[in-house]
């Protein structure tokens, strides 16, 4: 008799317990339902706004929904436009990234166009000013807009390019600093043998190595987002 009425004591005790957790699920379930009916009435479903952007986080979470619709980003663009802060800003980094592709599209025009300056160090200093260029390019103009809209519009495919180009770009643009830095210390250093120490093809086999040496350095992120 002990043995059948602790049976049956242990049995309810087990019903109760499956009953509550019964009870949590479907209150939790009932939440979780509310919630993305809230989310789906939201008037700018899709875009995040308190979490801090320009990130590789931000910009895959900003990602997580299917697509933007117009109406939601044009709200969002009235509303950001309507602060003259952002406006001033605007304007700064539109001049900032102009002022870099001008910038550095004179310097490569310029060694290529004139004779007297088609010098070894100035083959480094177009390989410097055509990494920067394509950051002005590829880069700022998207940077630009994280900025200002808080959030990544240009799809889930060219977010995970996008950054890819930029830890690519600025990894050749740090190695071709080094590079100059490495040919004007042999022109110090050796002044007699530098002529046969840094001839053309050396330097452009060491431009050579510095981009694909920048791009072995991304290529992680690439395996990661395209492997």
């Amino acid at each position: 008799m002990e043995i059948v009425f602790n049976y049956s004591m242990t049995s309810n005790a087990t019903n109760q317990i499956e009953s509550q957790q019964f009870l949590n699920h479907s209150h939790l379930h009932h939440h979780h339902h509310h919630q993305q009916q809230s989310q789906h009435h939201s008037p700018l479903n899709g875009f995040n706004h308190q979490q801090p952007h320009n990130t590789e986080i931000d910009c895959i979470q900003s990602l997580q929904s299917d697509g933007y619709q117009s109406d939601y980003l044009n709200e969002l663009i009235r509303q950001k436009f309507n602060d003259a802060t952002v406006i001033i800003s605007v304007v700064i980094l539109v001049l900032i990234n102009f002022i870099v592709i001008a910038g550095n599209v004179l310097v490569i025009l310029s060694v290529f166009t004139t004779n007297k300056l088609r010098t070894v160090t100035n083959f480094f200093i177009v390989s410097l000013a055509v990494a920067d260029l394509l950051v002005g390019i590829a880069v700022l103009p998207y940077s630009l807009t994280i900025e200002v809209l808080d959030t990544w519009i240009f799809g889930e495919l060219w977010c995970q390019g996008w950054l890819v180009i930029d830890v690519w770009m600025c990894t050749a643009s740090i190695l071709n600093l080094c590079a100059i830095s490495v040919d004007r210390y042999l022109a110090v250093t050796q002044p007699v043998r530098y002529r046969s120490l840094m001839t053309a093809k050396r330097a452009k086999y060491i431009i050579a190595v510095v981009w694909i040496l920048s791009f072995i350095i991304c290529f992680p992120l690439v395996n990661y987002f395209f492997g």
